[in-house]
């Protein structure tokens, strides 16, 4: 794992690279103060991360560091997951919308809950996707949507 910082006309971008070379988790911090939450909105870094390629400081960072960010940043949402997990045991049956992709799989949506499908299939944004909860991604407060079992 790679971290980073990169600050461009008073924006931050705080990302976490995986071992291929995408961005895993990303925060995006505006001038203005508005932030961004990869895991809660459609915010990645798309493709491999060459820093020859990118503009703006780049500072790389140690993991303690973006963690801590990640964790102030996603405090108050931290809270409302826990409570929102209780509604999801593992093993209930759902059916989510896939919304989008990234390198961890497809993301989808449960009633404004997203999820993370890991499955080998070819999806598309919009698609209803029946499944079920297979455990908690808790980096990223996703549900893992696991492909439904055929009796």
């Amino acid at each position: 794992m790679k971290y980073l910082l990169i600050e461009f006309d008073n924006e931050q971008q705080w990302l976490e690279i995986g071992d291929a070379g995408h961005t895993l988790r990303q925060l995006v911090i505006e001038a203005d103060g508005q932030i961004h939450v990869s895991c809660l909105e459609d915010c990645l870094a798309e493709g491999i991360i060459n820093e020859n390629e990118l503009g703006g400081t780049i500072h790389s960072i140690a993991q303690h560091e973006f963690e801590n960010k990640w964790n102030a940043v996603t405090a108050k949402e931290r809270q409302r997951w826990n409570i929102l997990k209780e509604r999801y045991p593992i093993g209930t049956e759902v059916e989510c919308t896939v919304k989008y992709s990234y390198p961890q799989g497809w993301v989808t949506d449960l009633d404004g809950l997203l999820g993370i499908c890991k499955c080998d299939l070819s999806l598309y944004p919009g698609q209803l996707l029946s499944g079920q909860i297979g455990g908690y991604d808790e980096e990223n407060m996703w549900l893992v949507i696991s492909k439904k079992e055929r009796n």
